[in-house]
């Protein structure tokens, strides 16, 4: 027979002291299991029956070394509880904690120990108040006995929750559960005593916005516990999102981008500042759910600014590696937008229980304009580069000079220059495979080759030896003649490259790409040599800005993407961007704003 035990980390916090309260609670329902071979780690802390430790410690000589686990006892996670609740009354820091505590044996007693046939023999209790560490230690029947008062007659702190503690202790005595109370030091990298303020911090949150009693308590299953069914888009890939207070939420079209260090402040001129467009087949939920979230705080009764003559103006910006981190994921799936609260006055966007920034408030208002204005561009230049994709003709406005156009647009496919199409035969399989392999971008650095992911066998080992130059084959050769001796040995199938009609090379640097196309000439009207023939022009387009990161385009490859680069003029200014197309009818333009153009100066280009 299993004899289970439970391990409860409790909290509790009150905004002011006293004033709005709450308490959590988390902890797992285990067993013993000496099988298993590794002990389960969350956040580099081992997972044990007196709680998380950490994999290391601090020895007598002030070195870190790795914790003896020699003799503890490993564990098997049964179940994952978390449990939160908010009050109506104002209450103290106290009396919180001391609900937490209550609330954390009553589920043991009421909630886990029925449920496994009363095979629960032990319960460890850990908070970081000293205050209600002591009140479950303390041998309250002396109290009971005088009536619940002092030595000078009057009525003790908290009587009522104190009791409640006497009865909870009493059914553990009843139902043969062991049990004690530890004190642990809060804020000091314990995942638990984290995990539960986290929860008091939701209850704050609800008792702010709700003003009433409300008690939760999840017992999750550990395998699913932490199966985040992702939603993101590999196209939604930028490190910002931005909304307004008039979007439309059931509208699969983002503003993706990038502003800076700066949070609070949009438009802000800078190199690296992108703006994009992105249209989904769907509505992404996650983005929708905090989106609808952060739009109730604009009319409800504890927005500050409820009475802004600009509030419709409002725009908001989402932080996706905020809001895609994993403990904000698990958190998304477990408690909703509970865990979810406006950060000030000053800035009404969304802060996590966790006090991690999820939603800013674009600041100041007045570059709202602004934003619509850029954003009415990007949208516009999705149209241009749709409409000759489509073949569509655009009317342009032309000099006196045919060969320099005051005003034009190109359209080129550079998708070549990222991946090549190959088509593989397998005697398994009767049609041949199309499949997609990254090109220069990825495969150029042979120097770590060995390391390259998408490559996976000799075939297309081969296929990136016959793109090198002499010289790199040389090096790659006097490097590994052990591979390539391998890859002479074993022949490949049949493969066939399918080429397209593209004018460009192709050069890699850091994060950049350097296209040198010999259509840019139509643009700036400049680039000609002696005899009138066009000269290649270079244009660097940079990850994260102009196009998407290595991990986004080895993602991407499944999608069969296309991708375009748009080039234009504008008086003396000459401009590019890139739009990307999916073949689950998903796109993307992106648009530099400030750092993707040329000035032209008496035929020269600054």
């Amino acid at each position: 027979m299993n004899e289970y035990g439970v391990v409860l980390y409790t909290d509790g916090g009150a905004r002011p002291n006293p004033g709005y309260g709450g308490w959590g609670m988390h902890g797992y329902l285990y067993k013993h299991n000496p099988e298993i071979k590794k002990f389960t780690v969350n956040q580099r802390c081992y997972i044990t029956d007196e709680g998380y430790l950490t994999t290391h410690v601090e020895n007598k000589k002030n070195e870190i070394v790795e914790r003896d686990m020699t003799d503890k006892p490993k564990i098997e996670i049964v179940k994952y509880i978390n449990g939160y609740g908010s009050f109506n009354d104002t209450v103290s820091n106290n009396y919180t904690e001391l609900v937490g505590a209550v609330n954390a044996i009553k589920t043991t007693t009421e909630s886990l120990n029925p449920t496994i046939d009363g095979n629960i023999k032990k319960l460890t209790i850990l908070c970081d108040s000293e205050y209600a560490v002591k009140a479950i230690q303390r041998d309250l029947s002396v109290l009971i006995k005088s009536d619940w008062k002092n030595s000078d007659g009057k009525e003790i702190k908290n009587r009522w929750i104190l009791q409640n503690i006497h009865d909870a202790k009493t059914d553990l005595d009843n139902q043969k559960i062991d049990y004690n109370c530890k004190w642990v030091k809060g804020h000091n990298g314990d995942p638990g005593n984290e995990y539960a303020d986290w929860n008091a911090t939701t209850g704050v949150f609800l008792s702010t916005r709700e003003h009433s009693d409300f008690n939760k308590v999840l017992i999750e299953d550990p395998k699913e516990y932490w199966k985040i069914d992702e939603d993101r888009h590999p196209l939604l890939f930028l490190r910002r999102c931005y909304f307004t207070s008039d979007t439309d939420l059931d509208k699969p079209v983002y503003i993706m981008g990038e502003h800076g260090d700066k949070n609070s402040f949009f438009m802000f001129p800078r190199s690296e500042s992108v703006l994009s467009l992105v249209f989904l087949p769907t509505v992404n939920q996650t983005l929708k759910t905090v989106m609808e979230h952060q739009l109730k705080f604009l009319g409800g009764s504890e927005n500050p600014k409820k009475k802004n003559l600009f509030i419709s103006k409002t725009k908001f910006s989402i932080d996706m590696l905020s809001l895609y981190n994993r403990e904000i994921q698990r958190s998304l799936k477990s408690f909703g937008t509970d865990q979810f609260y406006f950060k000030n006055a000053n800035n009404i966007g969304l802060i996590h229980a966790n006090k991690e920034s999820i939603i800013d408030e674009l600041n100041p208002q007045y570059l709202g304009f602004q934003f619509e204005d850029k954003v009415k561009n990007v949208e516009d230049l999705y149209g241009i580069v749709t409409d000759m994709i489509r073949g569509n003709k655009l009317n342009t406005k032309t000099g006196d000079k045919q060969e320099c156009p005051e005003w034009i647009y190109i359209t080129q496919d550079i998708t070549d220059q990222f991946y090549q199409i190959v088509t593989e035969k397998y005697k398994h399989k009767p049609d041949p495979i199309n499949t997609l392999i990254k090109k220069h971008f990825i495969e150029r650095d042979t120097s770590s080759i060995d390391n390259i992911k998408s490559i996976k066998d000799k075939e297309k080992i081969l296929e990136v030896y016959n793109t090198l130059t002499e010289e790199e084959k040389a090096s790659f050769i006097n490097d590994r003649k052990e591979k390539i001796k391998w890859i002479a040995d074993n022949p490949t199938k049949e493969v066939c490259r399918l080429k397209t009609n593209a004018s460009a090379d192709i050069e890699t640097k850091d994060n950049s790409i350097t296209i040198k196309t010999k259509e840019y000439h139509k643009v700036t009207g400049l680039q000609y040599d002696e005899n009138g023939i066009a000269k290649p022009f270079p244009i660097i387009l940079n990850s994260n800005i102009d196009i998407p990161n290595r991990n986004v385009l080895l993602k991407l490859e499944e999608y069969e993407p296309k991708i375009y680069l748009l080039s234009w003029r504008e008086d003396k200014v000459c401009k590019h961007c890139v739009m990307i197309k999916l073949n689950d009818d998903s796109s993307i333009i992106l648009h530099n704003l400030y750092g993707n153009r040329l000035v032209l100066i008496d035929g020269l280009i600054s």
